[in-house]
């Protein structure tokens, strides 16, 4: 795929996030012409159908905006953020693969994407691989132990887990001494 095309499609795909969003009427019509919904673009998002995207963008939407009914996603302040960034990909194959896999990719509100720009540290690589990275049925919206704001889960899922939280704080600091996995 050129970059060419993949820059089209990487536009056409924040769109789609709009759309999910605000549930705007069915995308069928508009995928026959779209440079997007082409096959070489689902392999690389590694996501089986258009229809999966769009229902797991949609979940992470609601996730959000009942955790934060004072700065909810909408169609006109929603961007696509890389759960970890692309800086945290160390690479060049890594970066194509997994920094745009579907479960990297998470809608947040303009904002929060603007200040969270490139934070990741070792606690959030951990989190990542163990629960968010091709995890299909992770729907809660993550942002990194390390960013101003992100003392709260911003999920059931997390705030589950941080219920949890003695055993995977001990994995963490055992993690920092190179004692971890």
């Amino acid at each position: 795929m050129s970059a060419d095309a993949w820059e089209k499609d990487k536009r056409d795909l924040h769109q789609l996030f709009v759309e999910s969003v605000e549930e705007l009427p069915d995308l069928r019509a508009k995928k026959k012409n779209a440079c997007l919904h082409s096959k070489m673009s689902l392999a690389m998002l590694g996501v089986r159908s258009w229809d999966d995207l769009k229902e797991m963008i949609k979940a992470k939407t609601q996730t959000w905006n009942d955790a934060h009914p004072d700065n909810l996603i909408t169609k006109d302040n929603v961007t696509i953020d890389h759960i970890k960034p692309k800086d945290a990909f160390l690479h060049m194959d890594e970066v194509r693969t997994d920094c745009n896999h579907y479960t990297n990719l998470q809608p947040l509100p303009r904002t929060v994407n603007q200040n969270k720009k490139n934070t990741w540290g070792i606690e959030d690589e951990h989190y990542w691989r163990d629960r968010i990275f091709k995890n299909q049925w992770y729907v809660g919206v993550y942002l990194p132990r390390t960013h101003k704001g992100s003392e709260e889960p911003s999920s059931k899922d997390e705030l589950d887990s941080d219920k949890k939280g003695d055993d995977s704080k001990a994995a963490s600091k055992a993690d920092k001494k190179g004692g971890g996995k």
